[in-house]
């Protein structure tokens, strides 16, 4: 009896498994996995790019019209073509502005990276800000992304 009830943890236990292998392998095909890992590769290559000037067309790119941004660490909240406005602002004011992704979270339809921007202001002050950025997608471009940093790091562009 012992032998039938090990032979059946076993059994169960093998078909939990090809299950969950199944639908991980499922998932990781997803296209909402594939978009998210796309985007994270694209961000990276233009925030890490050596030309500020071009980074604004081709990080605005990735927006849907009516995208939402939420800039959490100080409550404001914008729709549309705010990310223009803060990508000129950001890039252009900030010339030696530079941002390294640290790290990519992919998931289905959803992106989240930790970064880190240093650069002078334009006081001439030097900073360091660490943050952390999540993007929802919708066909591709972003249509929500939520931004967090400790506002007192910020640069007074």
């Amino acid at each position: 009896m012992r032998i039938v009830w090990v032979l059946t943890l076993l059994t169960v236990t093998l078909i939990v498994g090809v299950a969950a292998g199944y639908m991980v392998s499922r998932s990781i095909d997803s296209p909402g996995i594939k978009a998210a890992t796309e985007l994270g590769s694209t961000i990276r290559d233009i925030y890490e790019g050596p030309d500020n000037v071009s980074k604004v067309g081709r990080l605005t790119a990735l927006y849907a019209d009516d995208a939402v941004i939420d800039d959490l660490a100080n409550g404001d909240h914008f729709e549309g073509e705010f990310e223009r406005e803060w990508a000129n602002k950001a890039f252009l004011g900030t010339p030696n502005l530079d941002m390294v992704i640290e790290e990519l979270i992919v998931g289905d339809g959803v992106l989240a990276m930790r970064w880190v921007a240093t650069g002078t202001n334009g006081k001439g002050d030097e900073f360091k800000m660490p943050g952390v950025t999540t993007f929802e997608l919708d066909g591709g471009l972003i249509a929500h992304e939520r931004y967090y940093y400790n506002e007192r790091q910020a640069p007074m562009f």
